[in-house]
């Protein structure tokens, strides 16, 4: 998957032909190809003009043909409307190609940490104090387990109704097997 993805080509004011590029958060916690944070990198050439991690925006007082504004570096660029719903339409579907790359990777973590031990029995455990990713050996119960599949479930209100240490917040489950010898292993080690 191709992790920049031009949103826009527009000729700027003094002529020069400018890119508007929707690339992947470097600080992001996840890879290049799954991270759902993003930065629009303007450029000129092989100069960068600048980045910014804002969507257009629509002006109070249209000039023009020019009714949004991406501002980069304290710098506005005018665009028209057609130029901004492109750079949103980029941006939407940049997104979903991460969520769809997300999700086909945790399906193959599910997978892979499955085959380990494919006819071992799963059980469900919860916290409200946060929890474990898809793949973690931990201990449970005096049991070493390791996470198929984990998940949260925010609650708004009665929190205290749902194991929430409060009135309101979330709940962390997720879905383990007994560790493998080679899970348990690795586990003691580290």
């Amino acid at each position: 998957m191709n992790t920049e993805t031009i949103a826009l080509t527009k000729t700027l004011q003094d002529g020069r032909e400018a890119t508007v590029t929707v690339v992947p958060d470097a600080n992001s916690t996840h890879d290049a190809e799954t991270t759902l944070s993003w930065y629009l990198v303007i450029q000129a050439g092989d100069q960068i003009l600048g980045s910014a991690k804002v969507r257009p925006r629509e002006l109070a007082r249209p000039a023009g043909d020019l009714t949004h504004v991406l501002v980069v570096n304290e710098k506005p660029i005018g665009l028209t409307t057609a130029e901004a719903d492109q750079v949103t339409s980029a941006l939407s579907r940049w997104v979903a190609q991460r969520k769809q790359a997300n999700a086909a990777a945790q399906e193959d973590r599910v997978a892979r940490v499955r085959a380990a031990a494919p006819n071992a029995s799963t059980w469900t455990i919860s916290s409200p104090l946060g929890g474990p990713a898809e793949g973690d050996t931990l201990r449970v119960g005096g049991v070493m387990v390791t996470v198929l599949r984990a998940w949260g479930q925010h609650f708004a209100e009665d929190g205290w109704s749902f194991g929430v240490l409060g009135e309101a917040g979330t709940v962390y489950f997720a879905e383990v097997r007994e560790a493998t010898e080679g899970e348990r292993a690795i586990e003691n080690r580290g």
